[in-house]
């Protein structure tokens, strides 16, 4: 019977030391899916900050292009109004000089007083 016994006991061991290797696997397999998690996240995360930076960076060249585009057209607009106001030349009024202002006295507005109409009639 103690034959038997021991056969037991190290039987229940070996299971046992089965158990405990098996436990240790299930804790390996769940520490390797949780860092694959881990990593997928961190991935996608990348991703997404790797596709913002393009989307802004394709945004500021577009940007770019278009003030390009509108620059060209502005200077295309000035250079077409330089060629007309040279062949068009606007006359620029002569300069007012007040040292040489008539003097009230001389200046005739072209109001008749009430005493000129009165004369007049």
């Amino acid at each position: 019977m103690r034959k038997h016994r021991k056969a037991f006991s190290d039987a229940q061991a070996e299971i046992q030391n089965y158990h405990t290797a098996l436990q240790a696997r299930r804790n390996q397999v769940e520490n390797a899916v949780r860092e694959r998690n881990e990593t997928q996240a961190r991935i996608m995360q990348m991703t997404r900050e790797r596709d913002e930076a393009m989307r802004l960076a394709e945004n500021r060249e577009a940007a770019r292009v278009r003030a390009l585009f509108h620059a060209e057209i502005r200077e295309e607009e000035q250079i077409t109004r330089i060629a007309e106001l040279q062949s068009n030349p606007i006359p620029h009024p002569v300069p007012f000089n007040h040292e040489e202002a008539p003097s009230e006295e001389d200046q005739d507005d072209g109001i008749i007083s009430n005493e000129e109409s009165e004369e007049d009639m």
